[in-house]
């Protein structure tokens, strides 16, 4: 084998290398541990609660959000969730447009290839005086919220996470820019 071939044949080895790499790349940018919610926490249902009503409303875009950790460790753009785990997640959410922070925290996992989405409503809302910093209203002190939900429902798939911002006449959506990967 000439010097000619053999640089040849290690460049190819080289690029052969870099593209199988490239195409092993993970799809998801953090592993969600394992949680066990509590007794008689909340369910992601295949539908928002039959006791919140927005169906006479138009869900408006446009609230500001944050989901900030998933199963206690901070979230990534993409976080892969193995089925039946439940979820324990916390962040902030607003709806500036009205200058609310909701009546009701909706988490909406919304399927990325349209088929299903789940829904469970916040269990806990907290203090979040940074928010009211950032946003620089005083009304956004309460703004946190956690959610402890059963996830045995949730079928596999690419998920995006909403976080809906109800309230007595208005119905707005924050996209949160975070993914989940239940496999």
């Amino acid at each position: 084998m000439n010097a000619k071939s053999k640089n040849l044949g290690q460049i190819v080895l080289v690029l052969a290398t870099v593209l199988l790499s490239i195409g092993c790349q993970k799809e998801y940018s953090a592993t969600a541990p394992k949680y066990q919610a509590p007794a008689g926490a909340t369910e992601f249902t295949a539908s928002i609660p039959g006791d919140i009503d927005i169906s006479s409303r138009k869900l408006e875009q446009g609230g500001k959000c944050s989901l900030d950790t998933v199963n206690k460790i901070a979230a990534g753009t993409a976080t892969k969730i193995e089925l039946n785990t439940d979820l324990f997640m916390s962040g902030w959410a607003v709806d500036e447009q009205n200058a609310s922070l909701g009546k009701t925290l909706m988490i909406e996992l919304k399927n990325i290839d349209g088929k299903t989405n789940y829904y469970a409503a916040t269990t806990t809302r907290g203090q979040r005086p940074d928010v009211a910093v950032a946003l620089k209203n005083k009304k956004y002190e309460n703004s946190g919220f956690e959610l402890v939900a059963v996830g045995k429902a949730v079928k596999a798939g690419k998920y995006g996470i909403n976080i809906l911002i109800i309230d007595e006449k208005t119905s707005t959506s924050c996209d949160t820019d975070k993914k989940f990967i239940f496999e």
